[in-house]
């Protein structure tokens, strides 16, 4: 049983009206100390960045940390939700929490808490607010099921996560994994990418997308399928020119109609070296329902979750990915995520980073080892929002005891994001 004290503290905001943060304490047997939650922490008065903190947990050696931020603007009432959960020593039970901001991200508070879920999406659909994730069997790396629970009060109360895709503990292929990526609408359907826990080939995971009727009960099991058959990556997709060295694999895939109309999920590559970096791949969805190798891509980010959305005036595609540079190449730091920029794509194919979005300011130096060991501006999620992008950023920094290990949930806002890109 966590017990929670609560206690308020009264900030000013620089560039946002006053705002109060809220400090939750949190005692468990199981950790070291005492954990302790802030929320509304307002811009970060130390950072130059413009970021909002929405959420601080500490203290970093505590050993729990924070994941998996998702975001939503809600049509009806404009309040912006974040989502997100924990890893690390513990994860809360399996919780994810909602934040919530009514003043256009100034603030955020803490709305409510979903249990019994992990590596969820938060998203909208025809006026009710949903996340849809995993169930785990009390193993924070493997998750058992497809999940999904609906709000109906703009993210304040949550329906008991109801299993659309049952797992199996026992079955590596029925054991879903995945990150807080795109639910995007096709032909009728619902479409976000997961994989599953299958051994075979070069990589740990085995790519799939899951659907849902969009004229349904998205939480009626019955109007739920997943491709077919089974695709890993093997020594056939990796081309020739690649570090041979590389140990690739591919994971938390992103759910994208390509201009050609065709379903697709492009992931993540790990296993990225000095010599081959800044990749992704590319699987297509058949007319038959299996998933199929397309081509691997120049991509902006190293091996870390990145998340693709199409603008729907211009059909663009844009992403927000933490880039390896050439100071990281050189300092052989390619896993670094400190350098988070803004891409854009006509094809899906072919990217082109428009600008640098967030970059390491605490003093450790860009490029350096200590930079990228310590600051991480990375797993982002975002949206638009008219001429804007709302972003919401796993953050590794000023504090956090490493970049993967974040202390913070923040916030940014980029106005007139197309100018950046031309």
């Amino acid at each position: 049983m966590w017990t929670v004290i609560l206690s308020l503290v009264t900030t000013v905001a620089s560039v946002c009206m006053e705002s109060k943060s809220a400090h939750h304490h949190l005692y468990h047997p199981s950790l070291p100390s005492v954990l302790s939650m802030r929320f509304g922490g307002g811009p970060l008065r130390d950072s130059t960045l413009g970021l909002v903190e929405a959420m601080w947990l500490g203290p970093e050696n505590a050993g729990v940390y924070l994941g998996s931020p998702s975001i939503l603007r809600v049509n009806t009432t404009g309040r912006i939700l974040i989502s997100h959960d924990f890893f690390g020593r513990s994860t809360l039970n399996y919780t994810v929490q909602v934040l919530a901001s009514d003043d256009g991200g100034c603030s955020f508070r803490l709305l409510s808490n979903v249990s019994g879920m992990y590596w969820a999406s938060i998203f909208e659909h025809r006026g009710t607010v949903y996340l849809l994730g995993t169930a785990t069997d009390n193993h924070p790396l493997i998750a058992s099921g497809v999940v999904i629970s609906k709000s109906t009060d703009d993210g304040a109360t949550w329906s008991a996560p109801v299993t659309v895709l049952p797992g199996n503990a026992s079955d590596p292929r029925s054991q879903y994994h995945g990150a807080p990526t795109s639910v995007v609408t096709h032909a009728g359907k619902l479409y976000r990418a997961f994989e599953t826990s299958s051994q075979a080939g070069y990589g740990h995971y085995t790519c799939m997308l899951s659907w849902v009727d969009e004229d349904g009960d998205l939480t009626d099991p019955q109007r739920w399928g997943r491709t077919v058959g089974e695709l890993s990556i093997d020594g056939t997709m990796i081309p020739k020119e690649w570090d041979p060295q590389g140990k690739y694999g591919w994971q938390e895939g992103n759910a994208v109609v390509g201009p050609d109309g065709v379903m697709r999920n492009i992931l993540r590559v790990d296993g990225q070296t000095n010599k081959t970096f800044n990749k992704a791949a590319v699987t297509l969805l058949s007319q038959d329902g299996r998933m199929v190798f397309e081509k691997m891509i120049d991509f902006p980010s190293c091996s870390s979750k990145f998340s693709i959305r199409q603008h729907a005036a211009s059909g663009l595609y844009y992403t927000l990915s933490t880039s390896v540079t050439a100071a990281a190449v050189g300092t052989d730091t390619v896993y670094a995520r400190n350098n988070l920029v803004l891409a854009f794509s006509k094809d899906l194919f072919h990217w082109k980073v428009c600008t640098t979005l967030l970059t390491d300011d605490t003093g450790y130096g860009v490029g350096t080892v200590d930079s990228a060991k310590y600051t991480g501006f990375h797993y982002v999620d975002w949206i638009f929002d008219g001429l804007d992008i709302l972003y919401a950023v796993r953050t590794g920094y000023r504090g956090a005891n490493s970049f993967h290990n974040s202390n913070r949930v923040t916030f940014k806002k980029l106005e007139g994001f197309a100018a950046h890109c031309k």
